[in-house]
């Protein structure tokens, strides 16, 4: 992951948390980061600390293909 330009382990694990979160869901990634950022329950649920912003993890999950 430091190889593709995540530098800290906890935004890698962040990303993949709220991308899996959003696959479980079937939502976009950009809803919900809204409502990790929104709702408090949510974040400690998923045990986030810092959220990264949608355009991050579209960013990371563009640069791998099926």
């Amino acid at each position: 992951m430091a190889k593709q330009g995540i530098k800290t382990e906890d935004m890698a694990s962040a990303m993949l948390k709220i991308v899996f979160i959003a696959m479980f869901f079937s939502e976009d990634i950009s809803y919900v980061v809204e409502e990790v950022k929104k709702g408090k329950e949510l974040r400690c649920f998923a045990h986030l600390g810092e959220i990264p912003e949608a355009q991050k993890i579209y960013r990371f999950l563009g640069r791998y293909s099926e």
